[in-house]
Protein backbone atom coordinates (compact mmCIF):
# COMPACT_ATOMS: atom_id res chain seq x y z
CA UNK A 1 0.00 0.00 0.00
CA UNK A 2 1.31 3.47 -0.85
CA UNK A 3 1.86 5.59 1.85
CA UNK A 4 2.70 8.68 -0.23
CA UNK A 5 -0.28 9.94 -2.77
CA UNK A 6 1.35 9.00 -6.02
CA UNK A 7 0.49 13.38 -7.33
CA UNK A 8 2.48 14.24 -4.18
CA UNK A 9 5.29 11.77 -4.86
CA UNK A 10 7.44 13.59 -7.05
CA UNK A 11 6.86 16.87 -5.26
CA UNK A 12 8.59 15.12 -2.20
CA UNK A 13 11.63 13.87 -4.15
CA UNK A 14 12.14 17.08 -5.63
CA UNK A 15 12.34 18.92 -2.08
CA UNK A 16 13.72 15.91 -0.49
CA UNK A 17 16.84 18.49 0.77
CA UNK A 18 14.25 20.57 2.81
CA UNK A 19 11.68 18.06 3.57
CA UNK A 20 11.52 17.34 7.56
CA UNK A 21 12.07 13.79 8.98
CA UNK A 22 8.70 12.54 8.79
CA UNK A 23 8.26 13.41 5.34
CA UNK A 24 11.72 11.78 4.54
CA UNK A 25 10.44 8.72 6.34
CA UNK A 26 7.31 8.52 4.56
CA UNK A 27 9.36 8.83 1.36
CA UNK A 28 11.95 5.96 2.46
CA UNK A 29 8.96 4.05 2.94
CA UNK A 30 7.63 4.27 -0.81
CA UNK A 31 10.71 4.02 -2.42
CA UNK A 32 12.95 1.69 -0.92
CA UNK A 33 10.75 -1.38 -1.77
CA UNK A 34 11.13 -0.44 -5.55
CA UNK A 35 14.79 0.02 -4.84
CA UNK A 36 15.19 -3.26 -3.75
CA UNK A 37 13.29 -4.74 -6.20
CA UNK A 38 15.05 -3.05 -8.73
CA UNK A 39 18.24 -4.55 -7.51
CA UNK A 40 17.22 -7.65 -6.68
CA UNK A 41 16.17 -8.02 -10.57
CA UNK A 42 19.65 -6.75 -11.74
CA UNK A 43 21.08 -9.29 -9.16
CA UNK A 44 19.03 -12.46 -9.78
CA UNK A 45 20.89 -15.11 -11.64
CA UNK A 46 23.85 -13.45 -10.80
CA UNK A 47 26.17 -16.48 -8.80
CA UNK A 48 29.45 -15.66 -7.26
CA UNK A 49 29.02 -11.85 -6.53
CA UNK A 50 29.41 -10.67 -2.84
CA UNK A 51 27.10 -7.53 -4.11
CA UNK A 52 23.49 -7.70 -2.07
CA UNK A 53 20.32 -6.47 -3.45
CA UNK A 54 20.11 -4.27 -0.38
CA UNK A 55 23.58 -3.21 -0.43
CA UNK A 56 22.98 -2.21 -4.24
CA UNK A 57 19.66 -0.57 -3.26
CA UNK A 58 21.48 1.66 -0.33
CA UNK A 59 24.19 2.75 -2.63
CA UNK A 60 21.38 3.64 -5.51
CA UNK A 61 19.19 5.44 -2.65
CA UNK A 62 22.41 7.45 -1.90
CA UNK A 63 22.76 8.29 -5.10
CA UNK A 64 19.93 9.46 -5.82
CA UNK A 65 18.92 11.37 -2.97
CA UNK A 66 22.28 13.24 -2.11
CA UNK A 67 24.40 12.70 -5.39
CA UNK A 68 21.60 13.91 -7.81
CA UNK A 69 21.18 17.63 -7.11
CA UNK A 70 18.60 18.29 -9.79
CA UNK A 71 14.60 17.90 -10.06
CA UNK A 72 12.46 14.80 -11.54
CA UNK A 73 9.86 15.60 -13.75
CA UNK A 74 8.00 12.88 -12.55
CA UNK A 75 7.93 8.92 -11.21
CA UNK A 76 8.97 7.67 -13.99
CA UNK A 77 11.80 10.03 -14.55
CA UNK A 78 12.99 9.02 -11.12
CA UNK A 79 12.87 5.45 -11.91
CA UNK A 80 14.73 5.68 -15.16
CA UNK A 81 17.48 7.39 -12.94
CA UNK A 82 17.46 4.90 -10.61
CA UNK A 83 17.57 2.50 -13.36
CA UNK A 84 20.53 4.07 -15.05
CA UNK A 85 22.84 4.27 -11.30
CA UNK A 86 22.29 0.32 -10.71
CA UNK A 87 23.69 -0.38 -13.90
CA UNK A 88 26.37 1.80 -13.61
CA UNK A 89 26.52 0.58 -9.74
CA UNK A 90 26.56 -3.00 -11.03
CA UNK A 91 29.28 -2.63 -13.96
CA UNK A 92 31.50 -0.27 -11.42
CA UNK A 93 31.36 -3.33 -8.84
CA UNK A 94 32.01 -5.37 -11.70
CA UNK A 95 35.44 -3.45 -12.83
CA UNK A 96 36.73 -3.10 -9.31
CA UNK A 97 36.19 -6.84 -9.07
CA UNK A 98 37.82 -7.30 -12.21
CA UNK A 99 36.48 -10.36 -13.18
CA UNK A 100 38.23 -13.11 -15.77
CA UNK A 101 35.53 -15.12 -16.34
CA UNK A 102 33.01 -13.07 -19.25
CA UNK A 103 30.12 -14.38 -21.50
CA UNK A 104 30.47 -14.97 -25.23
CA UNK A 105 28.48 -13.55 -27.64
CA UNK A 106 25.40 -11.26 -27.67
CA UNK A 107 24.60 -10.70 -24.53
CA UNK A 108 21.03 -9.92 -25.32
CA UNK A 109 20.16 -13.53 -26.40
CA UNK A 110 16.61 -13.16 -27.28
CA UNK A 111 16.38 -10.05 -28.41
CA UNK A 112 13.92 -10.52 -31.36
CA UNK A 113 11.77 -12.40 -28.62
CA UNK A 114 11.74 -9.95 -26.03
CA UNK A 115 10.50 -7.05 -28.16
CA UNK A 116 7.29 -6.71 -26.84
CA UNK A 117 7.51 -7.40 -23.21
CA UNK A 118 10.29 -6.89 -20.20
CA UNK A 119 12.98 -8.45 -20.38
CA UNK A 120 14.50 -11.10 -18.10
CA UNK A 121 17.34 -10.01 -15.92
CA UNK A 122 21.25 -10.58 -17.00
CA UNK A 123 22.27 -13.19 -15.53
CA UNK A 124 25.91 -14.66 -15.72
CA UNK A 125 26.26 -15.12 -19.30
CA UNK A 126 26.43 -11.67 -19.62
CA UNK A 127 29.86 -9.51 -19.78
CA UNK A 128 28.02 -6.52 -18.32
CA UNK A 129 31.08 -4.53 -18.77
CA UNK A 130 30.54 -4.66 -22.47
CA UNK A 131 27.06 -4.39 -22.77
CA UNK A 132 27.52 -0.99 -20.13
CA UNK A 133 30.56 -0.23 -23.29
CA UNK A 134 28.10 -0.58 -26.40
CA UNK A 135 24.83 1.20 -24.68
CA UNK A 136 27.91 4.00 -24.01
CA UNK A 137 28.43 3.90 -28.03
CA UNK A 138 24.99 3.69 -29.17
CA UNK A 139 23.78 6.43 -27.18
CA UNK A 140 26.21 8.76 -28.61
CA UNK A 141 24.51 7.48 -31.85
CA UNK A 142 21.03 6.95 -30.67
CA UNK A 143 19.94 8.80 -26.67
CA UNK A 144 16.80 7.13 -27.17
CA UNK A 145 17.56 3.97 -28.03
CA UNK A 146 20.39 3.56 -25.83
CA UNK A 147 17.55 4.76 -22.78
CA UNK A 148 14.84 1.90 -24.17
CA UNK A 149 17.29 -0.69 -23.89
CA UNK A 150 18.71 0.30 -20.74
CA UNK A 151 15.14 0.59 -19.49
CA UNK A 152 13.98 -2.84 -20.73
CA UNK A 153 17.04 -4.67 -19.75
CA UNK A 154 18.06 -2.90 -16.06
CA UNK A 155 15.11 -1.45 -14.75
CA UNK A 156 13.27 -4.84 -16.31
CA UNK A 157 10.35 -2.41 -17.50
CA UNK A 158 7.18 -3.48 -20.43
CA UNK A 159 7.01 -0.97 -23.73
CA UNK A 160 3.86 0.70 -21.76
CA UNK A 161 6.31 1.47 -18.67
CA UNK A 162 9.27 2.87 -20.99
CA UNK A 163 7.03 4.81 -22.85
CA UNK A 164 5.45 6.06 -19.87
CA UNK A 165 8.66 7.19 -18.52
CA UNK A 166 10.02 8.66 -21.38
CA UNK A 167 6.89 10.54 -22.68
CA UNK A 168 6.67 8.49 -25.95
CA UNK A 169 4.33 6.66 -27.60
CA UNK A 170 4.61 2.80 -27.52
CA UNK A 171 5.23 2.77 -31.40
CA UNK A 172 8.03 5.30 -30.98
CA UNK A 173 8.74 2.73 -27.92
CA UNK A 174 8.96 -0.86 -30.15
CA UNK A 175 11.20 1.44 -33.41
CA UNK A 176 13.64 2.93 -30.85
CA UNK A 177 14.12 -0.72 -29.62
CA UNK A 178 14.41 -2.31 -33.04
CA UNK A 179 16.61 0.36 -34.22
CA UNK A 180 18.83 -0.47 -30.88
CA UNK A 181 18.36 -4.22 -31.39
CA UNK A 182 19.69 -3.85 -34.94
CA UNK A 183 22.30 -1.92 -33.80
CA UNK A 184 23.61 -3.89 -30.76
CA UNK A 185 23.41 -7.37 -33.35
CA UNK A 186 25.64 -5.39 -35.92
CA UNK A 187 28.02 -3.89 -32.85
CA UNK A 188 28.59 -7.46 -31.25
CA UNK A 189 28.63 -8.94 -34.78
CA UNK A 190 26.39 -12.08 -34.46
CA UNK A 191 23.96 -13.07 -36.67
CA UNK A 192 20.16 -12.75 -36.01
CA UNK A 193 18.18 -15.45 -34.68
CA UNK A 194 15.11 -14.51 -36.88
CA UNK A 195 12.71 -11.98 -37.34
CA UNK A 196 10.79 -13.49 -33.94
Amino acid sequence: MSVVPPANLTELINRREAADKPALEALATELWPRLERLAALQLHGRSGLTLQASDLAQDAWIALMHDFPGRFNNREHFYALAARIVRNIVVDYLRRRSAEKRGSGLPFEKLEQIEHEAAAPLNDTVDWIAVDAALTELSKHHEAAAQVVELKFFAGLTNEQIAEAMDLSRATVVRHYRYARAWLIDHFGVEPVGDG
